[in-house]
């Protein structure tokens, strides 16, 4: 079984004042989260929170806390959004793992919505159950995530009738002006590869 895909598979904004406070030099390697503030003059106030409820509470490192950033962007079809590192205040060590109050800067960059979704090479199946396979709704905001489970879908639909060598490789072609996506997914099925299961 193979499969390529070809794309890139995320509260207004608050300074602190008053009591300031330094940002910890030495980022510890473990930290749990007690409040997460996103700085993204591009997202909507009910982004930014839904992103932080996503962390706040979390322990996690570092990374992982850039890393659920970016993901929770392309999920919001912020697709070249770029995350830098977190930067934290307010440590308190009441254990072993720190609790800290974290700030993220991030860049989203453009919103695209999915436009449309073609299927070329395929005729193992109608297309409209191909299609059926993604839950992204053209119109709607082009969510990377449910685009890959949408893949794995797919895959399962063809290798459940034997097709175990197929491939899918998807296409994207970004309209700038409108801030649209269309995919086409070409499909190399292959042949069936059939067993008692499959007949």
């Amino acid at each position: 079984m193979r499969i390529a895909i070809a794309f890139v598979c995320l509260f207004s904004i608050v300074t602190p004042v008053g009591m300031a406070q330094e940002p910890i030099a030495a980022q510890p390697a473990q930290v749990q989260i007690r409040s997460l503030t996103l700085i993204a003059n591009e997202l909507q106030p009910g982004d930014r929170l839904r992103i932080a409820r996503s962390l706040r509470g979390k322990t996690c490192f570092p990374e992982e806390m850039q890393a659920v950033v970016q993901r929770d962007l392309r999920q919001l079809g912020y697709l070249d959004a770029e995350v830098d590192g977190p930067q934290f205040t307010a440590t308190q060590k009441i254990s072993s793992i720190p609790s800290v109050d974290v700030y993220i800067h991030a860049s989203p960059g453009l919103q695209y919505r999915l436009k449309a979704v073609r299927f070329e090479g395929a005729s193992a199946f109608p297309l409209d159950q191909l299609r059926n396979q993604f839950a992204a709704e053209t119109g709607r905001v082009f969510n990377a995530t449910a685009i890959g489970k949408g893949f794995e879908r797919l895959m399962n639909l063809y290798k459940s009738k034997g097709y175990l060598n197929v491939g899918v490789i998807p296409k994207l072609e970004r309209d700038e002006l409108n801030h649209t996506i269309s995919m086409t997914i070409g499909v190399d099925e292959g042949k069936p590869q059939l067993s008692s299961t499959t007949r």
